[in-house]
């Protein structure tokens, strides 16, 4: 299979070559047959990747350490899903995950193409085919997950050999958010370039109107889905497995995957002004060409060793290939906007700052923004430390007094813009008079009977009226539906919601993100303590006693621990037992802090074994309380809910 798979992966990146050159043949001749067979070479490329796959799961699966790939991410002990995992664990096998991907994006486009054909559909095909290829080639020939183990003896004589077992998958990477949390964000890194290419292709065949916009609308939303989600199981992941008890930690690699995030978050704001009323042509194309650039961008941080962070590969030659593809690209697609400026004049004027127009033109800017402060603060220890010779790092608390306002911001457009029309808006003063006396009422009850912190104040009293104003909405919308029809509650609710999905769907994502705010407020009121403590010792901390009972060693065969027995109590005398733990991988003798958490609606108690205390036999524990956590992942599926919404058929069956 290691054969079978290196040829299969050369020859997807030749037969690639020759879809491009077809295609562009086709483009400039308008031969039918030409771009027939640029479409059928699309179908070939992917199925090649389909044996390359597969050559490397069934290469993983038996554990064949002839390929370096396998030796150096998994072992013979490791558990079957955890082997699937090794397939993205490591540089190589995610560059071959990311070309499989948009070989499936490629395919999709020409089997759905065959019913609906659009005249610059072969420009479509050719610019995935770009992506496409130089993906591919990045994997055959420079990070290639087929290339044999090679040994080197002390006269640097080279030998192929066979290693007897591999040094097995990083133990962070052990856990079931891996299984899914990178093909998850893979799949909005690689999605967000049917968009661009699209774009592209409409521009490029003096197309410029919203029909691209039509098209493409889906794709964007999954895309941005499929990112969001991940970012979110990555939080997740973080919080249950790297033991320092949060969930952001402002690292390069997590910026990368929230920038396109925010810029593709934009664009679907966008995009309903262009459609509605033609206008915001300008943004929407370079919302899309940033959003592509930065996925890009995303994979080159991780592998060029230009920034340090903990998610990030080890340096490789990549890097600079990646640059210039994001050089190219940037400047390509800035020429083609030049050329066809013309197509973007707008249909409408801006008329009124008091509209649900410049609300969204408001919503582009502070994503816009977010994501230029996000881009500033990772590239700055690189470029400080390249023009100045002096590294200057801007960690969390810059990120966190940052993004303060700006989520304020966000939350007040969330809640103001529903209550604007179209064009202008007469009566803003009106509909915001029962949302904004109930927000104020809530923000004086929390500064009187609960806390003064401006974070939490602030935060939850926009919370509350975002929360409002959806709800009136929801309210108005069934009480209208009732009276129309005679439906009941349950009926008019439903069928309110299949009648107006993109609407109320979207009603449902920002009601997701409102929880996930309070979330991430709640974060200002945690509370730690971090003590030495022997056999019988406790902890007493908002309201828990955690009490240190023993201390024991487990063995297995994949790796051996020590463990703290806990008992925890609270008021009512109940008392449960936690056990985290510091456990050694014998394949990869790298240790991991096994966290335990006991969550509940307002807060979690998160325990960690933080070590032994010197030569003694006592421990260091460490408690933290983490108000509010669960309702970030509260919010995760509510914003999966109303995404699901928005991608009901249009024919769905009212009840």
């Amino acid at each position: 299979m290691l054969i079978i798979g290196n040829i299969a992966l050369i020859a997807a990146f030749t037969l690639s070559l020759f879809v491009m050159a077809v295609s562009a043949a086709g483009i400039a001749t308008k031969r039918r047959d030409l771009l027939n067979s640029a479409e059928n070479g699309v179908t070939a490329v992917f199925w090649l990747l389909n044996v390359t796959v597969a050559a490397l799961f069934y290469l993983i699966l038996i554990s064949d350490f002839r390929a370096a790939y396998v030796a150096h991410y998994t072992s013979r002990d490791l558990p079957v899903i955890y082997k699937i995992a090794a397939f993205w664990g490591g540089q190589e096998g995610s560059l071959l995950l990311w070309s499989w991907l948009l070989a499936v994006f490629a395919y999709i486009l020409v089997r759905q193409n065959r019913k609906d054909a659009l005249s610059y559909f072969p420009i479509v095909v050719f610019v995935m085919m770009c992506v496409t290829s130089f993906f591919v080639f990045l994997t055959a020939f420079l990070s290639n997950p087929f290339d044999l183990l090679v040994s080197v003896d002390s006269a640097g004589n080279t030998a192929f050999y066979t290693a007897k077992d591999g040094s097995g998958l990083n133990p962070l990477l052990q856990h079931p958010l891996m299984i899914i949390h990178p093909p998850i964000t893979f799949l909005g890194y690689a999605g967000f370039t049917v968009p661009f290419a699209y774009a592209v292709a409409a521009l490029f065949s003096r197309q410029g109107g919203g029909r691209w916009i039509s098209i493409t609308r889906k794709w964007a939303l999954f895309s941005w889905l499929s990112l969001g989600m991940g970012i979110i199981l990555g939080a997740r992941w973080a919080y249950v497995e790297l033991g320092w008890g949060g969930y952001w930690g402002w690292d390069p690699v997590e910026n990368a995957s929230l920038m396109p995030w925010l810029t593709g978050t934009a664009f679907l704001h966008s995009v309903i002004i262009q459609e509605k009323k033609g206008m915001f042509k300008v943004w929407n194309y370079f919302l899309v060409v940033f959003t592509f650039l930065l996925c890009i961008f995303g994979t080159f941080i991780t592998r060029s060793g230009l920034i340090s962070s903990v998610h990030a590969f080890a340096e490789s030659s990549i890097g600079g290939f990646f640059f210039m593809f994001i050089v190219i690209i940037l400047i390509l697609s800035f020429l083609l906007f030049l050329k066809r400026r013309s197509l973007f004049t707008s249909d409408r004027m801006l008329e009124s700052v008091l509209s649900r127009e410049s609300g969204f033109l408001f919503n582009n800017v502070v994503f816009l923004g977010a994501c230029v402060v996000i881009l500033w603060g990772t590239l700055l220890p690189t470029i400080s430390e390249g023009f100045l010779d002096i590294k200057v790092t801007l960690g969390p608390p810059f990120f966190n007094s940052v993004f303060f306002p700006i989520g304020i911001f966000l939350l007040v457009l969330m809640g103001i813009t529903p209550l604007l029309a179209f064009r202008r808006t007469s009566n803003i003063v009106k509909n915001l008079m029962p949302v904004s006396a109930a927000a104020a009422a809530v923000l004086l009850l929390i500064v009187f009977f609960w806390t003064r912190d401006v974070h939490i104040v602030i935060y939850f009293s926009l919370a509350v009226f975002v929360f409002l104003v959806i709800a009136l909405e929801f309210y108005n919308g069934v009480r209208v539906r009732r009276k129309r029809t005679g439906e009941n509650i349950f009926s008019a609710f439903i069928n309110l919601v299949i009648k107006n999905k993109r609407r109320y769907g979207g009603y449902i994502v920002h009601f997701g993100m409102v929880m996930m705010f309070v979330g991430f407020a709640g974060a200002v009121l945690n509370k730690e303590i971090k003590r030495e403590v022997k056999e019988g010792d406790s902890i007493n901390i908002d309201g828990y006693n955690v009490a240190f009972r023993e201390l024991k060693r487990v063995d297995t065969k994949r790796y051996y621990s020590e463990q703290l027995i806990l008992d925890v109590s609270k008021g009512d005398g109940n008392v449960e037992t936690f056990m985290p733990e510091k456990r050694v991988y014998r394949a990869s003798n790298q240790s991991t802090s096994e966290v335990r958490i006991s969550s509940t609606f307002f807060k979690d108690l998160y325990l960690i074994y933080a070590g032994r205390a010197g030569g003694s036999n006592n421990v260091i524990l460490q408690v933290l309380i983490n108000p509010f956590v669960k309702w970030i992942w509260i919010g995760g599926w509510i914003l999966l809910l109303g995404t699901f919404v928005l991608f009901l058929p249009d024919s769905i069956r009212k009840i």
